[in-house]
This record gives C-alpha cells, structure tokens and sequence, in this order.
C-alpha cells in the first residue's frame, strides 16, 4: 500500500509504502501509524491518505512510491531529497492537496476508457477507482481478490464503465431510462457460448 502522511511541520509530506495494516470491523484496513511513527522516528507522523495499488499493477510498490515523488517533483521543483533529521531520508515540501495531486496522477495511468467496449479493457489491469465502485454498488466487504475476479468479468467491466459515463448500471433501469443494451447482450450471448 501507497500512503501520504502529513509530518506537522515545515509542510513536510511523507510518501511511503507499507504492509502494516489493521481490519476493522466494518472491512476497511488501516495503517498502524503508531508502527509508522517508530520505524520513521516522526512522533507527529499522521496518515492522511492511503492506497491500495490496484490488482495487476503492482508488481513494484516502490516504483510507484518513486513515481509519485516525481510526479511531486515535477509539478512543484520542491523536493528535498535529503532530509538528514528524518529517518526516512526523502520527504516533499507540499501541502496535502498538492501530495494528494500529484498520487491521483500517478494513480490516473491505470484509468480505463469510459467509451472504450469492456470486453476490449484488459482483464489483467484494474481501474485504481474499480475497488470504491464494486464496495459502494455491491458490497463492502469485498477482499482484493474479490476485487480482481470481479474485474476479470466483462459484464463487471460493462457496469463500471456506465458508472463511469453516469448512465444506469441494472439493465432494467436502462431499458426503463431509454438507454442502449445492447453490449449488455452481445456479453451475455458470449459468456454463454
């Protein structure tokens, strides 16, 4: 997991990678930031947003952890790349809207074609924003591999993708609101040949 976390001071933002996480009773993780604040050193280390890399792209977290440094960099010109007083080694200079910018476009790499036909998007490859859509429409619980054998599912892929062009996802709401079934028919035909 990716997160950002908010030094309390000097607008200090920490970007970092981590496998320490809780589960809670309502199935959300959270980072253990009393973990994070020993390994770093940084008593006023407080999470502020945290990502899961999606399904089928990471396969290097610290790639991407670098990218959105350099996205950070890129945007700003304000890294410091050698902070001597923090463990970490490597903090950026912004606010939270700014270290919050610039994970979002390193997240929008993974973002799928709203017009594009499901069936053509990669199965391999999750949209960073599948996960919130399935957890919101369907049920909160879902595991990340729940997530991925969802995403494998073109008729999955067809209703994120309506969510995404903000048109109805049931086929009766569809048909109800004039809207076209007709991929929801051509998948369905496939799926059962």
């Amino acid at each position: 997991m990716l997160y950002l976390a908010d030094l309390h001071h000097d607008n200090l933002i920490k970007v970092g990678i981590t496998s320490d996480f809780r589960i809670t009773a309502d199935g959300w993780r959270l980072f253990r930031e009393v973990e994070l604040r020993r390994q770093h050193l940084e008593p006023g280390l407080k999470v502020f947003l945290w990502q899961r890399l999606p399904w089928g792209w990471h396969d290097a977290e610290e790639k991407w952890e670098r990218e959105v440094l350099s996205a950070h960099r890129d945007r700003s010109g304000r890294l410091q790349i050698f902070a001597n007083q923090h463990r970490s080694q490597e903090v950026v200079e912004a606010t939270r809207a700014e270290a919050r910018d610039a994970l979002y476009s390193v997240l929008s790499k993974t973002e799928v074609d709203p017009a594009a036909a499901a069936d053509k998007i990669s199965p391999d490859r999750v949209d960073w924003r599948f996960e919130s859509f399935v957890r919101r429409q369907y049920y909160p619980r879902y595991s990340p591999a729940d997530i991925a054998s969802e995403w494998r599912s073109a008729i999955m892929r067809l209703a994120f993708l309506f969510h995404l062009r903000g048109e109805p996802i049931a086929r009766w709401e569809r048909e109800t609101c004039g809207f076209d079934c007709s991929e929801i028919a051509r998948l369905s035909r496939e799926r059962r040949s």
